[in-house]
């Protein structure tokens, strides 16, 4: 099996987040949601935890509903085995 996360060459698994910018929902996909359990914490533009979210072992993609979130900027962290692997921002309109 490949490993999640390419240490030797600092290389992060693909995360796409669609569309971005976003109004009432956007797409999460990451190659790493295939290989185990993966657990996505959305944060807004000052740190607030706003969203957890565990995605099962084989879902490609996620969606997430933004209703009631204010317009801005937010972080979007994917962890497996308790590591951080990844970051993207996703704006909502």
């Amino acid at each position: 099996m490949e490993e999640l996360y390419d240490r030797k060459n600092n290389k992060e698994p693909k995360l796409l987040i669609y569309p971005n910018p976003a109004q009432a929902q956007f797409a999460l996909q990451c190659e790493a949601f295939n290989e185990s359990l993966t657990i996505v914490i959305i944060f807004d533009q000052y740190g607030q935890k706003v969203m957890t979210l565990s995605i099962p072992r084989g879902q490609a993609e996620s969606a997430v509903t933004t209703e009631g979130w204010q317009k801005g900027v937010y972080l979007v962290q994917v962890w497996i085995f308790g590591s951080f692997i990844a970051s993207r921002k996703v704006v909502i309109w």
